[in-house]
């Protein structure tokens, strides 16, 4: 190990590296970047790669190439294609490397260590295959950690060379640390479990006011507006069943007041045309997809959103925040889109934040049938976060509307607190941060 480094440092310089396939991967280096310690500051390096953003849209929207992609993200299949794209990411370092370059020449005195923290597995791999040679080069010490993005364990995560490579769970380090030691071309990484870095804005603790406000949109009996938030993804998938969800609520009750978060872009322009002209719809939209994060942010700082509809993606994990917090609201989850959604949803369901199947089949039954769910299940309610909405759009509505008419979300709001475990806590960006500096001291 060097001499030891502290975040503050003249000496060090931190860049945050990121991509613009999603905004998952914005969301957390956001949150790590709005996170920094006081007196730290962190550069912003956004992949020029154009070829992984139209890959990352075609993978989610089209159906063929979905169905070959989850295909592609396990069994023998996986194999193959994490040794494809993982000669492919190393390919063409060039212009990253020529970026970085240019992040140390602007410095009048030379930095001794470059920290590089990657939320996208495409940079990840590209900062690996030129992180030696750089820092022989330019004679300084690059620190390399990666931020896995989902629970999910895919092959390709495993970033030969990396110093650390954070995850959400020991399943998913176990995974991928058996799978890292049977690749013996791969250098070694270190694999750490710390909580997800949900935003530090959104685990802002509420005013008593604020927290009465949000049960009392999911109280039945009482006449508050229910306010919804519904951010629409990067790839833009699923908008004819939001549209749809939308509408049907709509019929429901004049009591749903609907906030959509959009990026300006082709693939949404129809989609948010249809929703100008109604008072209960307000837009945030941008056409850039970093001010998206920030007016999603901005939403949850200016209004008390009670559900939030949105796919099992990184957006998952703001489970992990209790409803007494800016972000805590109720999470009703589409369809997963790839294999990491669907292991996200497995997250949720091992620690109690997600009806298991069986619940989740229940509970749609019962919505269905007009059932009432009692004693047992209201119960069950107070430990979710999160539950999972039908793939059709009007039974997602009536699923909504009857969840919320049997005090099933009211029962969630009176949240009975978290499990024991390394893997529950709102704090994982400060951790991250602590975890850093600690590494850097050689500690």
């Amino acid at each position: 190990m060097t001499a030891e480094t502290s975040l503050d440092s003249q000496d060090l310089v931190i860049v945050l590296a990121q991509a613009l396939t999603g905004l998952g991967h914005l969301r957390v280096s956001h949150a790590l970047y709005h996170g920094l310690p006081t007196g730290t500051h962190a550069l912003l390096l956004t992949s020029q790669d154009t070829n992984i953003n139209y890959m990352h849209r075609m993978t989610s929207i089209n159906p063929w190439l979905r169905s070959f992609m989850e295909f592609a993200q396990g069994g023998w299949a996986e194999n193959i294609t994490t040794v494809l794209a993982r000669d492919y990411f190393r390919r063409n370092p060039k212009t990253l490397e020529d970026q970085l370059r240019t992040i140390l020449e602007q410095h009048i005195t030379k930095p001794k260590t470059l920290l590089v923290v990657a939320t996208h597995v495409n940079l990840a791999h590209q900062l690996a295959s030129v992180k030696d040679a750089f820092a022989k080069k330019y004679k300084v010490r690059v620190v390399l950690v990666v931020v896995v993005t989902d629970d999910s364990p895919q092959h390709i995560w495993a970033v030969g060379g990396a110093d650390l490579i954070f995850v959400p769970s020991e399943y998913t380090k176990r995974e991928l640390e058996a799978y890292h030691r049977s690749q013996k071309r791969l250098p070694p990484s270190k694999y750490v479990v710390l909580p997800y870095m949900v935003s530090p804005n959104l685990g802002t603790e509420l005013p008593d006011v604020q927290t009465t406000r949000r049960k009392q949109e999911l109280d039945p009996t009482r006449l508050a507006s229910i306010h919804v938030a519904i951010p629409i993804s990067g790839a833009a998938v699923q908008l004819t069943y939001f549209e749809k969800l939308i509408s049907d609520l709509r019929e429901s009750s004049d009591r749903f007041v609907f906030h959509i978060v959009s990026q300006q872009s082709p693939a949404t322009a129809s989609f948010l045309s249809h929703m100008i002209g109604h008072h209960e719809i307000k837009l945030l939209v941008s056409i850039s997809h970093r001010e998206v994060v920030e007016l999603y942010e901005s939403l949850y700082e200016h209004e008390v959103i009670a559900l939030e509809v949105t796919k099992p993606s990184e957006q998952s994990f703001k489970a992990l925040l209790k409803p007494r917090q800016r972000g805590g609201c109720i999470l009703l989850l589409s369809d997963p889109v790839g294999r990491q959604e669907w292991d996200n949803i497995r997250f949720l369901v091992r620690h109690s934040l997600l009806p298991t199947p069986s619940e989740q089949q229940q509970l749609w039954n019962l919505a269905q049938r007009g059932k009432k769910p009692g004693e047992l299940l209201l119960m069950r309610a107070k430990v979710w976060r999160a539950v999972r909405l039908p793939s059709n759009p009007t039974a997602s509505a009536q699923f909504i509307w009857w969840c919320f008419e049997q005090r099933i979300f009211f029962s969630m709001v009176r949240f009975a607190g978290f499990g024991q475990s390394i893997e529950l806590s709102s704090h994982g960006v400060d951790m991250f941060w602590d975890a850093i500096s600690l590494y850097l001291k050689g500690k």
